[in-house]
């Protein structure tokens, strides 16, 4: 026997919990990712990311969204690029989720976001990246 879905309760089993305890205030999505809006600038470091390294592919908006990096000659690690918001938040973001694929290959290089505020971030590389290695970083900006 199934027993249908009724706004407030929860099933757990067979048992129907009309007052469900779990939380102790109703759940409620603070935020989602615009879809959206003014595109972000994104600005390369080039004595981190190489003599002709290069930024294509920018896609998305301030609060999401993606970009590739073509590595150039003698990347380092250090600050790869910054990304400037296409129109400024009224407070720096709580946190900004950076993902990154080296689109050419498999390389060791972890990347995050630094410097987060009102106006953009900067993606950061732990170590030496891949001469001409194409990344696609991915980004998640959460207020």
């Amino acid at each position: 026997m199934t027993t249908p879905f009724q706004l407030g309760q929860a099933i757990i089993g067979s048992k129907v919990e009309t007052v469900p305890t779990v939380f102790s205030q109703p759940v409620i999505q603070q935020q989602v990712p615009h879809s959206g809006g003014t595109a972000p600038k994104v600005a390369l470091f080039a004595s981190n990311s190489g003599t002709g390294a290069s930024v294509s592919a920018v896609t998305g908006y301030d609060m999401a969204g993606s970009f590739t990096i073509t590595a150039g000659t003698g990347p380092i690690a250090g600050t790869a690029c910054t990304v400037t918001f296409g129109r400024p938040l009224a407070a720096a973001p709580v946190a900004v989720n950076v993902t990154v694929q080296d689109t050419s290959g498999s390389t060791n290089t972890a990347f995050g976001a630094l410097a987060l505020s009102k106006t953009g971030f900067s993606v950061y590389a732990n170590s030496t990246w891949t001469l001409n290695h194409a990344y696609l970083v991915s980004y998640q900006v959460w207020q």
